[in-house]
């Protein structure tokens, strides 16, 4: 019995704490409604928690006017008739909000409250990083990559926030398999400064592990094609004078779109499968030139747009 009115308690404790960062947050209705949850969890003013959630409730809607230094405004209050310094403080002093938000695990009540304070123009590359952040925290990686991005566009943001940004966005782009990006962040960080954290052993070993499997590391990552299986093909394709692609894709049915991707990935430009259907006329730019040209120069002409002609290769870096 003592164990079951324990755990209540700390229970009640737990929701009073939620609904105190609430109220410091601004989040007033939030907080009312943690308090009329535990009047009724506490029944009538014999628990000992009854007296003090029915005074914090009281007291919440009494104070109806909230002061700057607080950290919010009343109702009757707008941003726009603030002076300049009650705005700064009104804006850090939300922020540090945010930030207790964000230490205590809210953190979609975190992200509510950063994007309202990213809107008032507030250092937009900070915020738009701990949004990130929160986004990361609730296992949404992509919404964080977004607004990491975002974050360095801001071009007041801080060498040290920005390499803080910059690891962050190595890490969730090797975590949703977007290696060559992660490799590409980790090359920022070490010209910015080639010492911070493990971000040079990290792009080693990234390189490495790419370099090694090349344009099929797609495949080898999301477990399309093992490392065995990639070696017999390259032994079948020099037995058979065949692309290696080809014994992939006929004989260890590899699908094609995923090939597609794994050759975008590595080659960082569109995969075009070729489709005799869909060939169209023959481009203005082109005509009169053998077919024996193209052949012999790996590409073929596709489309021609607003006068850019538009071709496919089979190894893009030909071009280099």
């Amino acid at each position: 019995m003592n164990n079951l009115n324990s755990t209540s308690d700390n229970l009640i404790k737990t929701r009073l704490a939620e609904a105190d960062l609430y109220c410091n947050q601004g989040l007033n209705e939030e907080a009312r409604l943690i308090y009329l949850e535990l009047l009724k969890l506490t029944g009538d003013k014999s628990h000992p928690f009854h007296t003090e959630v029915e005074s914090r409730l009281k007291g919440l809607q009494i104070n109806g006017m909230e002061t700057v230094l607080s950290g919010k405004t009343d109702s009757t209050t707008s941003l726009e008739d603030l002076k300049p310094e009650d705005l700064k403080q009104h804006q850090d002093n939300k922020f540090n909000s945010c930030i207790v938000l964000m230490d205590a695990g809210f953190h979609s009540e975190a992200i509510k409250e950063l994007k309202t304070l990213l809107e008032t123009g507030y250092r937009t590359g900070i915020i738009r990083a701990k949004i990130g952040e929160s986004y990361l925290r609730l296992d949404m990686p992509f919404e964080a990559l977004e607004h990491f991005q975002e974050a360095l566009e801001d071009t007041q943001l801080p060498k040290d926030e920005q390499l803080d940004v910059l690891y962050q966005l190595a890490l969730t782009h090797e975590r949703t398999g977007a290696v060559p990006k992660a490799i590409e962040s980790l090359e920022q960080i070490i010209r910015l400064d080639p010492s911070f954290r493990n971000a040079k052993q990290r792009l080693k070993e990234l390189s490495q592990t790419a370099q090694k499997y090349g344009r099929f590391y797609y495949l080898i990552r999301n477990q399309f094609l093992s490392e065995e299986q990639l070696n017999r093909s390259k032994e079948l394709a020099k037995q058979g004078k065949k692309s290696i692609e080809s014994i992939l894709l006929n004989q260890f049915d590899i699908d094609k779109t995923e090939l597609g991707r794994s050759l975008s990935e590595y080659y960082r430009c569109l995969f075009v499968e070729f489709d005799e259907l869909e060939v169209g006329s023959i481009p203005s730019c082109v005509h009169g030139i053998k077919e024996h040209f193209f052949r012999t120069n790996s590409c073929a002409p596709i489309r021609e747009k607003s006068g850019t002609l538009i071709v496919a290769l089979d190894n893009p870096h030909d071009l280099v």
